[in-house]
This record gives C-alpha cells, structure tokens and sequence, in this order.
C-alpha cells in the first residue's frame, strides 16, 4: 500500500476545513480524543501523494478503525481517506460483525451441499447406473465432466453478478438450476429418454457450480471478520464434503448393488427375469431421483427467505474497500505471477483429486472392493476431509501468514497416503484381485489422504484472494475454480481411451501431489487484504 503525505505546500486552508470537521465528528462520536494539540489532522481524512510522488485522484475511500482516530501528523499511513470532499460528507463506517453471519452461512452450506450431492450422483452407483441404462464407464465420467462444462459456461455472467448483484442473486440462481436439474431427471426411466434427461439435468446442475465452488471466500469478505475468513471458506468448502458424503450414504442406501446376471436370478427366491431386475434397479434410481428433487425445492425457499447479500455495516476494513470489476480485475491477475502459479498448483491439485473422488468406486472395485464398500469408503473420506478442513482453518487463522508452511505439510502427508493407495493397487492385482486386510488398508489410506486433501482447499483459496487483493473475491475465486474444473476435466476425459483402464489415476495423483509440493516450496505468498485490515504499509 502507498503512504500518503498531507499537501501542507498545496491544501488551502478552505480545503482543509472540511477535513478537520470531519476529523472532529468522528473523534467525539467514537469517544477518542486527540493526544495533543498537534492532532490537527489525521489519518483517516488526508489529501495527499502517493509515495511515489503522484496524486491519487480517485474518490475510492479507505476507512479505518476508530482506534486509529486522534494520530499526529507523524502516524499518515494508507488508511488515509483519499479526496477530502467525498470523505468529509461520508465519516468513517464503524465495524461490526453480527451473528446473523453464521445464518448466511448456514444456508448458502445448504445450496453447495445440493450442488454438490447432486453432481456426485452416479459415482456410488455406478454399477447399478451401467445396469440401468446401458451406460459405460465413459457415460459415467461425461455425468462428472458436466459440472465442469457448466461451470466454464456460467463462469463470465456468474464472476459478473457477485460483484455487481451480490450473494442473493448468485445463490438464487444456483439454487433455481439446481432445482431444475433434479426435476428433468425425474420425468422418465426409459434408457433412450432419461439418458438426455440425465445428462441435461447434470447440465443445469453444472451451472450453479461457479457460485458454489467459488463463493466461500466472498462469503468470509462480506460477514467475517479477518480472524474468521479461513474457517468461514473451510466450512464452505466442508460443504461440498458434506455433499459428497450424502451422495455416498443416500446412493448405495436408495439403490442396493444389485446383480442381474444369471447364476444371481437363479439362486434368488423371487423367481425374477433380467427384464424384473432391471426394472426393479431403474424404480430404486427413480427414488433416489425424486428425494435429491425434494431437498432442492426445500433449499430454493430457505434461499428465497433467509438469505442475504452483505450486512449494513461492514466486519473488517478491507470489506470496506471497493473491488475491481470483473475486466480489470483478470487483467491484473494475468499480471500477478504469485498469483498465477498458485492457482495452477491448486487446479492441479484439487482438479485431479476431485476427478478421482468422482470415479473412486470404479477404482475401487477394480480392486476387488464392492460398491457398497466403495461407498462407505466415500462417505467416511469426505466426512473426515470436511471436519479436518475446518480444523486445519481454524489452525491457519491462527497462524495467521504461515499458510505456505501448513499447505506444505498437507501436500507432504497427501503424497504418501495416496502414494500408499497405489501400491495397494498394484499390490491387489499381483494378488488377482481382493485379499485378507485390503479393505482395512483402503480405509487407512483413502480417508488420510482426503483428510490432507480437503485441508488444503480453504487455506489455497483465501491465500489467492489475499495476493488477487484489491480484485474482487467472486472474480478470483471464479478464475482459480476454472482452473480447477479444467484439470477435472481433462482427467477424465482419458476415461474415453479404449481399455486404458482405472488404475493410472492412483499414478496421476500422486505425481501431481508431490510436483504442487515442490513448486509451493519455492513460492513465496503476500497478504495484501491483511495488511489493509492491520494497516501495514
């Protein structure tokens, strides 16, 4: 930030008056007076040069907190106010955090939790979803690759509106095409018919993913306070775990691994044909259906009642302060090297990761695991991962600027947990397949490395906003997330290669846990909204 210096050369004393006018209200108002005589003007009402010698001509205002008010001349800094007229009409906004914070983050969980649940729909099911409609792993995969396509096709107009229409909008709209989503796959169960369906659905679903992967640091900015922001991203982020965890839990639940092959019709008790099962597989995915439909409407009106943009009083200083726009501010990010390289290294990471969460019971049962144990595997990961994420948060915040030591610690520890599930992997298949203590082995490693995994999203995310600082939260955190669905994508777009299998994916994991590792060692962070909200020039 830039220190000012007062114009005592230039500034009339007409042009001071209303400065010190304004100086004086807001010293009686909050309590602080002056410590000397010499207090005639003071931080928060200056027109002055940069340090660079040239004149901030803009009415762009920084407040500061009114423990500041009553400095001498001597303590000028960049909480100045930077036009002496638009200052003296407009006093310094006091801070304020209310509690109706933990409500607005409570419901836009709600609306991330069914985006994500939704998205993740088939992974647990994958095999009764193959039965079912005739699909392949690759149809799998493309239900996946849809919350990416949408993402990238929301992406412009959603970066857009949560600077210009704020919060409501935003997470209306996601909740509204969520909504719509879950109805068209709830139409029909005829293979021709509810494959578009399906896919169309998972295409409105996809829509809302900007908002929902994007918006926990924006949430922090609006109605947490700086001591707060990481843990109010963690539990942002916990809920796409928490959606995660649900499409885990509810899939195998609502729709049992069921075989329909021959030796498994005729040791049944029901005297059932192919025809009977199918049916009976394609009624359970119906119900299925039709509960993630009744949790949407639910989260459409919880929107529509109780949500909020931003309150009347700002939490922090650096709240306070106006945004770039979404043009400007992708310019100055495609100036930001730091910035640059950290988002790469966290689509990397997190791209990889989340494509390999999407098809981790196709992984696992290339081991030999069952889709229900595949399942349970799922859902006890992601749970762990989303409660260690608010740990590690809470952890971070209290570090305050050591995220770069923590987020090593975690790729560290990721890469040889996942470094240990291939070879398990490989280990299986020297085995032909399932054997006495895999399923423990599974367990041990899969819920530590998501542990580690999930860990690291809060932490990458509120580091990239504070170098993007001054651009916009919803602008970053938009354009770091395209990062990450760009990876996703093109992980499991190598799914479409003929007979190339699962188990590579292990491989890829851990290559890029270990290459994000050495990279992160040799970047070095900056915390630009920090400073603002401590005043460090």
């Amino acid at each position: 930030m830039a220190v000012y210096q007062p114009l005592e050369s230039e500034a009339s004393q007409s042009d001071a008056e209303p400065i010190l006018s304004a100086y004086r209200r807001t010293a009686a108002s909050t309590g602080v007076a002056a410590r000397d005589e010499s207090a005639t003007l003071t931080p928060d009402f200056v027109v002055g040069y940069s340090s660079s010698g040239q004149t901030r001509g803009s009415t762009e205002r920084i407040d500061v907190l009114p423990a500041r008010v009553g400095g001498s001349k001597e303590d000028l800094d960049t909480d100045c106010g930077e036009n002496a007229e638009y200052n003296a009409k407009n006093p310094p906004r006091q801070r304020k955090v209310y509690k109706y914070r933990w409500c607005i983050l409570f419901v836009s969980s709600l609306v991330i939790i069914q985006e994500a649940c939704v998205w993740n729909t088939w992974g647990p099911i994958a095999d009764a979803a193959k039965l079912a409609f005739n699909w392949s792993d690759g149809s799998i995969a493309l239900l996946a690759n849809w919350g990416c396509i949408g993402f990238t096709t929301a992406a412009i107009p959603v970066s857009w509106a949560m600077g210009r229409r704020g919060l409501r909008t935003v997470f209306l709209f996601a909740a509204t095409v969520c909504t719509i989503g879950t109805a068209l796959r709830c139409i029909s169960t005829d293979p021709s018919i509810a494959t578009w369906l399906i896919n169309a659905g998972h295409f409105f679903n996809g829509l809302s993913a900007p908002v929902c992967l994007s918006a926990g640091p924006l949430i922090s900015a609006k109605w947490f306070p700086p001591s707060e922001r990481v843990t109010s991203t963690a539990v942002a982020s916990m809920s796409i775990e928490m959606g995660l965890a649900v499409s885990f839990l509810i899939g195998p639940f609502l729709v049992p691994d069921t075989k329909c092959n021959s030796t498994a019709l005729a040791n049944s008790t029901l005297n059932l044909t192919y025809a009977d099962c199918v049916d009976g597989i394609r009624h359970n995915i119906r119900k299925l259906m039709f509960v993630e439909l009744g949790y949407s409407v639910f989260v459409l009106l919880a929107v529509l009642l109780l949500l909020r943009s931003e309150p009347r009083t700002p939490p922090s200083n650096s709240s306070s302060v106006p945004r770039l726009d979404m043009i400007p501010g992708i310019k100055k990010l495609i100036r930001n090297g730091r910035y640059i390289i950290i988002s790469l290294l966290y689509g990397l990471m997190n791209g990889v990761f989340s494509g390999w969460g999407a098809v981790l019971s196709l992984i696992l049962g290339a081991y030999g695991i069952s889709q229900t144990d595949a399942g349970f595997v799922g859902f006890t990961s992601t749970i762990a991962g989303g409660l260690a994420s608010v740990l590690t948060a809470r952890v971070a915040d209290r570090l305050g600027r050591r995220h770069k030591t923590l987020l090593l610690a975690l790729l560290l520890s990721s890469f040889v947990f996942f470094g240990c599930i291939s070879l398990t992997g490989r280990l299986s298949i020297n085995h032909g397949g399932y054997f006495t203590g895999l399923l423990a082995i599974v367990y041990i490693t899969v819920v530590a490395g998501s542990v580690c995994q999930y860990g690291l999203i809060p932490i990458t995310l509120e580091l990239v906003v504070e170098m993007a600082y001054p651009v916009a939260e919803g602008v970053t955190s938009v354009v770091t997330t395209f990062c990450s669905c760009f990876f996703t994508v093109v992980f499991l777009a190598m799914l479409y290669i003929p007979g190339i299998g699962v188990l590579w994916m292990n491989w890829v994991l851990v290559s890029c846990t270990l290459l994000c590792a050495l990279v992160m060692a040799f970047v070095q962070p900056r915390y630009k909204r920090l400073d603002e909200d401590l005043g460090v020039g």
